[in-house]
């Protein structure tokens, strides 16, 4: 789209009529659907419409203007405010909204009537094409019908006429047999058709002069003979007869004149012949006998003998070759390797990677703790629901002798895509001069003997995390300043690094935090010098974006030393970081109304008395909303409960704000807090006495919901719940990660939001009120 209105008008209305239709339309809601029956029309000014995707989801208002050079609209509660307090409306494309309320004009009205109207004409449409369809049906019916009852008709005729006809047949056969037996002429007629029988076939025996030049007298006698079928019926008796011609002649000249006929009547039935229809294809093919002359004895005998000598040989050369392959086989069998070999073979890449691919399988394989002997006929212990609910269960722990030792942990983070994966984080081995001095260690809770990938770092790794929107990566923070990007389908070594110089951190780096979405995210990173980087993880050669906190009204110095961070969810670009003095302060990644990008140095947390180690906010989840709250640990032995200060109302004034609740039953420092990302009421600690609590607000305020010694009693640095909240891992000083199962502790009840509101409110009003 061009910034000039012209040509932004010219490509708008030039476009084809099916994107012009789209480009500023909307759908409509439910309601407005039934009531137009239209699913969408173009958006106009005053239009009532509630965004349903993007940042500003569930807002609802009035739209103030149709921005056509963009192809937006405004709407009057999504606005956001600039430097200088003034709201400016914020673009939302027509397809992120849906019309809720429609102002009603003499154009909307043609546009909703001509859509009903066209919706309407496809119905009737529709309906004419199914009612043509059902009358064609039928009037097809009637005519197989009618087709049916003539073929039936045809049948009963042929029936009849065939009645007719055998009926006239038994006639005619009964008539002739009647007069065969009871005329006195019949035998006269047979008499004279053997003599003429028995003259034609003289004339055609006899080789007599007169034969050659008769033919004319042939033709006749076989006309005569064919018009008679009686006398060649009875041609075999003419060899009786031969031996007395004359008396035969006699009798017949006699009896002729005494023959009697009969007249039959018969009704004559024409019926055409089938009509059969002949093809003949002929081939020219050159004169040959096609008989396969007939082999002698000797032939076939020789054949065979051929054949069974052929496959003799066949069998007698297979087996040869298989005496030798069995030979072979066993002179390699009994070849040893030499150490050259031996020594080739097990050093070789491949042989590595399938003894370490395959060693992975079989140790996840055999880690499976699944009991084949359980019986179910047993009846399950019985206990108290009470002590049922505060069990937590210990899963197991992971450390490798050869990466572990001497290490402590720095650092621990669950996957997001793949639960049963987390990343650990350590120190340098001061006893191990030769390996890196910092790694980053992939455990499988299925194979807690070693490690699933090991990652290296020329310094110390403080920080570890998956990337929330790479399954594949993990981002490290070092001692010396710099950001590693590592990915599992790569070697151990970082893909990407920042670079040491100005450009970036020059300091240890003790927090990272993704934010943003799929589409757009990036990298925060926060150093002990107090600079704070945006990254993109696809380009860490420089920083998008840094600033650096400074308090220049701070009693004793101006700079702050950044130990941890945290963003609420949903939130962007402020922040809350947590110092090594014990304060934390909001600070701005932007410059917006009221405030300018860095410290918000009127507003300070104070109640920690030591540095803070730890600053998580409440997750947004459940029905309400807590993401106000927040979390800080200190090596003071105390956790905090806070409760953030609004964004938009900026403070003039120095301010100091205290905290909602402190929880102080550690017996030592408290290393690292977060919240359950499931259980509104619930979070965990650990501290250096080795320690692991588990608070629930609902339950109690003053006292641990439950307690555990994790180990040895080594401290314990760091802390995290998996993505579904059932489960902790906790980093320890000796190099060990322990993981622990929550159970029926780390299930909400319905009640415990409102309950958690309700707590929340009453530390509000003691915090407000201190004597009452």
């Amino acid at each position: 789209v061009s910034s000039s209105r012209s040509k932004s008008r010219k490509a708008h209305f030039q476009a084809p009529s099916s994107i012009r239709r789209k480009i500023m339309s909307a759908a409509l809601s439910k309601e407005l659907r039934e009531e137009h029956n239209a699913r969408s029309i173009p958006v106009r000014k005053d239009d009532e419409v509630m965004v349903v995707r993007g940042s500003f989801k569930g807002r609802e208002g009035k739209v103030v203007q149709v921005y056509r050079k963009k192809w937006v609209i405004h709407i009057d509660r999504v606005t956001r405010e600039k430097v200088n307090g003034a709201s400016v409306p914020i673009g939302v494309h027509p397809s992120n909204v849906v019309v809720t309320k429609v102002k009603l004009d003499k154009d909307r009205k043609s546009i909703l009537e001509r859509k009903n109207r066209s919706s309407k004409t496809a119905m009737q449409e529709l309906s004419y094409c199914n009612s043509t369809a059902a009358v064609s049906m039928e009037r097809r019916k009637e005519e197989l019908e009618k087709k049916r009852q003539k073929l039936a008709e045809l049948r009963r005729a042929r029936e009849e006429r065939r009645a007719v006809l055998e009926s006239q047949t038994a006639q005619q056969n009964t008539t002739s047999s009647s007069s065969g037996t009871g005329s006195p002429g019949n035998k006269d007629r047979k008499a004279i058709d053997d003599l003429v029988a028995m003259v034609l076939g003289e004339r055609q025996g006899s080789p007599s002069p007169g034969a050659v030049g008769s033919d004319r007298g042939s033709d006749t006698g076989s006309e005569r003979a064919s018009s008679r079928p009686s006398s060649l019926h009875l041609a075999p008796s003419m060899t009786t007869q031969t031996t007395e011609p004359k008396s035969s002649m006699s009798s017949v000249s006699t009896s002729a004149r005494f023959a009697e006929l009969s007249e039959a009547h018969a009704d004559i039935i024409d019926i055409p012949p089938a009509v059969h229809v002949h093809y003949s294809k002929e081939v020219q093919t050159v004169e040959g006998s096609f008989d396969t002359p007939q082999l002698s004895e000797e032939e076939i005998r020789r054949e065979i003998m051929e054949e069974v000598e052929k496959n003799e040989r066949q069998k007698q050369a297979k087996l040869e070759d298989e005496r030798k392959k069995s030979e072979s086989t066993k002179a390699e069998e009994l070849r040893e390797l030499s150490d050259e070999e031996r020594k080739t073979i097990v050093t070789s890449h491949t042989f590595a990677n399938f003894v370490d691919t395959s060693s992975k399988i079989v140790e996840r394989a055999l880690h499976e703790t699944y009991d084949f002997m359980k019986d179910y006929t047993i009846g399950a212990e019985v206990t108290s629901e009470d002590t049922f609910s505060k069990r937590i269960k210990y899963i197991c722990e992971f450390w490798d002798e050869k990466w572990s030792k001497n290490r402590s942990v720095t650092d621990v983070d669950w996957s997001p895509k793949y639960p049963e994966l987390m990343v650990s984080s350590y120190n340098k081995n001061p006893m191990a001069v030769n390996e890196p001095d910092g790694i980053a260690c992939v455990w499988n809770l299925h194979m807690p003997e070693r490690p699933e990938f090991v990652f290296h770092s020329q310094s110390d790794v403080l920080a570890v995390k998956f990337s929330s929107f790479h399954p594949n990566y993990i981002i490290g923070g070092t001692y010396s300043g710099q950001i590693v990007l590592w990915d599992t389908r790569a070697k151990s070594l970082p893909v990407l690094k920042t670079p040491l110089s100005a450009g970036g951190h020059t300091h240890p780096i003790y927090s990272l935090e993704m934010i943003g979405t799929q589409n757009a995210h990036n990298l925060i990173s926060a150093s002990t010098d107090g600079f704070v980087c945006s990254w993109q993880l696809d380009m860490l050669a420089q920083p998008q974006d840094f600033i650096e906190l400074v308090h220049p009204s701070h009693s004793k110095t101006d700079e702050v030393s950044v130990t941890c961070s945290g963003f609420p969810d949903n939130e962007t670009t402020s922040f809350w970081v947590g110092t090594e003095e014990g304060n934390v302060y909001q600070a701005n990644r932007y410059d917006r109304a009221g405030s300018k990008a860095g410290i918000n140095q009127y507003d300070t947390y104070k109640g920690h008395a030591g540095a803070i180690t730890g600053l998580h906010f409440h997750p947004l989840s459940g029905p309400v909303d807590f993401s106000d709250l927040f979390l800080t640990s200190s090596i003071d032995w105390t956790v905090k409960l806070w409760r953030s200060k609004s964004i938009s109302k900026t403070s003039t004034q120095p301010t100091t704000i205290l905290p909602l609740n402190s929880f102080e039953q550690a017996d030592d420092h408290v290393y690292d807090v977060k919240w359950s990302p499931t259980h509104p009421a619930l979070f965990g600690a650990v501290d250096g006495n080795g320690k692991f609590d588990l608070w629930n607000l609902n339950a109690d305020t003053e006292e641990p919901y439950v307690s555990t010694m994790v180990g040895s009693g080594k401290a314990l640095n760091k802390l995290a719940w998996d993505k579904e909240g059932k489960r902790t891992a906790i980093g320890s000083s000796d190099g060990r990660v322990y993981i622990y199962e929550l159970g029926d502790v780390a299930h909400p009840k319905p009640e415990d939001w409102h309950l958690l509101q309700k707590n929340i409110s009453e530390m509000i009003s003691n915090q407000e009120n201190p004597n009452k």
